[in-house]
């Protein structure tokens, strides 16, 4: 029998402290093509204050255009006429990648270099974090724990895309199948075609939430979560202010903000449906990716060294608060 100790050992070893430092600031520091400031992926970084110097008079696609393929259907039309979003500004800018949501503003900008579909993609899911944020469900996955950070940002991502493909069977069914053919041409057909499995074996199940949750399990069966805890990882390690931005706010996530994700303008929510799993199951957690999960642990690391050495030092502040002056009080108590 061969002796697979020593490579067990090597696999369990964790890895050195000093080469994730030195990576971790040479990314930091925009280093080579790596460099995490020039990066397309800092969502939650975006400022709306550059939105407005965009003049859309020489595109051959308006907004109305967008918003026009997703009348026929009942869940886009529940986004675009919701009450709540009465205020809603959709724009044009080319100076993002695809989309962008700014929930301080509710204010929704696409970069109109793309496709049509592509554009009604990204309109789909902007819509969808516009109306979370109006009913408090939208919230910022950097405000907890970094494994927190990565369910919860999965949890977005998974829900968003059930989302456009739940609007885009609805439209199939109105006999507009433009944005079905085209999600069935891209990497999320998989995720497509379980939703209409489920759809077409049983139709309660665009109301009852099993359709929905289908396609949101489907989400985790491929390597989609490598590619978003990348860019979620990415963003905490830009995050200079290391565990300062999580003490005045929340810290830990609580189940019922997650379940919150899967609220829906009609039916069911989806993840609280019984006879499936919780949506903090291990299926939904484990970060698989071996880089992926190394700096994730690099970032645990730092965090916990800054937050214990942040109490070290307040706790000897306050032990300096409280030495006595041995000569000053010999003084004070001779002349009384």
């Amino acid at each position: 029998m061969v002796d697979n100790t020593k490579n067990e050992d090597d696999i369990n070893r964790k890895p050195k402290l000093q080469n994730f430092r030195h990576k971790t600031e040479y990314m930091r520091q925009g280093g080579g093509n790596g460099g995490l400031r020039h990066r397309e992926t800092l969502e939650w970084h975006l400022s709306q204050d550059v939105c407005d110097y965009f003049d859309d008079e020489c595109l051959d696609i308006g907004v109305e255009d967008l918003t026009a393929v997703l009348k026929d259907s009942r869940t886009g039309q529940a986004f675009l006429e919701d009450d709540k979003q009465k205020n809603l500004v959709i724009n044009f800018d080319r100076q993002i990648s695809i989309s962008q949501y700014y929930p301080d503003m509710n204010m929704i900008t696409l970069n109109p270099n793309h496709p049509k579909m592509v554009l009604v993609v990204n309109l789909i899911r902007e819509l969808r974090r516009s109306w979370q944020h109006m009913r408090g469900k939208l919230v910022n996955p950097l405000s907890f724990q970094p494994d927190e950070a990565v369910l919860l940002n999965r949890a977005q991502q998974a829900d968003a895309t059930m989302i456009y493909v739940r609007i885009a069977w609805e439209l199939k069914l109105n006999g507009k199948n433009e944005l079905w053919d085209h999600l069935l041409a891209t990497s999320n057909s998989d995720i497509a075609r379980s939703f209409e499995m489920r759809a077409r074996s049983d139709f309660r199940s665009l109301n009852n939430g099993d359709a929905a949750r289908t396609a949101y399990d489907m989400w985790f069966a491929d390597e989609r979560m490598k590619f978003h805890d990348k860019r979620i990882i990415h963003q905490m390690l830009l995050d200079d202010k290391g565990t300062d931005h999580y003490e005045d706010g929340v810290s830990t996530m609580s189940g019922q903000m997650l379940y919150g994700v899967a609220d829906m303008p009609h039916g069911r929510n989806y993840l609280s449906l019984p006879g499936h799993k919780p949506p903090t199951d291990r299926d939904y957690v484990t970060v698989e990716d071996r880089s992926n999960a190394n700096f994730l642990w690099f970032i645990k690391f730092e965090r916990s060294f800054q937050m214990r050495e942040r109490e070290m030092m307040q706790k000897k502040a306050a032990a300096q608060t409280n030495i006595v002056d041995i000569r000053s009080w010999k003084k004070n108590y001779a002349e009384q």
